[in-house]
């Protein structure tokens, strides 16, 4: 199989001039977000990138996610032990913020001003 090396960079028309509005985000640097490409084999495998490996720190038997991209229009990686880190960092966040509401919320009595001890 053959690999190729493809900058974005090197992509951009010949009759576009830099003056040319960018739809990108500022400071969007479409190398740090494109690795290149990959075929499908004929039993549905592709080769991540080495490029990618690297960055992302993906081994041989690592475990990956595969999910449907937003707009379901394509497919998304992600490594299993990454997005237990994720959820697990995401549980821990969501924990603090509720703890945060129950101390922060008044209590039924709170709202009624203690005015119950009043009352014969």
């Amino acid at each position: 199989m053959r690999t190729y090396q493809i900058r974005m960079k090197s992509m951009k028309s010949e009759t576009e001039s830099n003056e040319t509005p960018s739809v990108r985000p500022p400071g969007f640097d479409w190398d740090e977000h494109f690795f290149g490409t990959a075929t499908v084999g004929e039993r549905g495998q592709i080769v991540i990138p080495a490029d990618a490996r690297k960055r992302f720190d993906i081994e041989p038997g690592d475990k990956m996610l595969i999910l449907c991209a937003p707009g379901k229009n394509g497919l998304m990686l992600c490594k299993l032990s990454a997005m237990r880190e994720f959820m697990s960092a995401f549980q821990d966040a969501l924990a603090r913020v509720e703890q945060e509401i129950i101390e922060t919320t008044p209590t039924r009595r709170e709202d009624a001003g203690e005015n119950l001890e009043e009352q014969p």
